[in-house]
């Protein structure tokens, strides 16, 4: 199982400790997000997450470190779905520091995290939603090579209001087909090596 996966400046791999995780979640919960509104939870609650979700298996909720390559500082969180027997159709969310906005971390780490489901898990799809009116991300989607299944409308309260939820989702047949692929590496620490068009890993064609 590859647990680091990298492309230009973003890497992604497990949470060093828990200082580490807690340090992005009360970040995440200091910064008001517009989209989503307030983030806040207990410690408690934050300690327990931490120690059932940061590791990854089946059966388990998966919270994966969005670093900065060029110190492997963490700048935020990609949420990865339950791998139950028999999903076949993951679901990824990521979650960035507001100072590290429109720099490409958010695209990056989605597509790391589809790397990362269709190499080390047989599912067939990756699915990911957002707010409709949340362009920003909306554009992120679809230059991972992500296709709208449709919207969800008034499902989301979101600025006051409640807004549609877009779906998103990815094959494993079409992301075969990305060409940045080429740009990621794998690896399960410090040394990272690359692997042609996803050739390698788990599932059926």
């Amino acid at each position: 199982m590859q647990l680091h996966y990298a492309a230009g400046p973003v890497r992604l791999r497990p949470f060093r400790d828990l200082d580490e995780f807690m340090r992005v979640r009360r970040g995440l919960e200091d910064e008001f997000n517009p989209f989503w509104g307030p983030m806040w939870r207990t410690e408690r609650v934050l300690r327990s997450t931490f120690e059932r979700d940061s590791g990854i298996d089946n059966g388990s909720w998966g919270q994966l470190a969005i670093t900065d390559g060029t110190d492997d500082r963490a700048v935020g969180i990609e949420i990865l779905a339950p791998m139950c027997e028999g999903q076949l159709d993951a679901l990824i969310g990521t979650l960035i520091l507001r100072r590290h906005w429109s720099r490409g971390f958010g695209m990056q780490a989605k597509r790391l995290a589809m790397c990362y489901m269709f190499e080390n898990f047989a599912v067939e799809r990756v699915s990911a939603r957002t707010l409709a009116t949340h362009v920003r991300a909306l554009t992120g989607l679809r230059r991972c090579g992500m296709r709208c299944e449709g919207l969800v409308p008034c499902s989301q309260y979101s600025a006051g209001s409640h807004a549609a939820m877009s779906h998103w989702v990815i094959t494993r047949r079409e992301w075969r087909s990305q060409p940045w692929l080429a740009e990621v590496h794998r690896g399960n620490g410090g040394n990272m090596t690359e692997r042609e068009n996803g050739t390698q890993e788990n599932g059926n064609d």
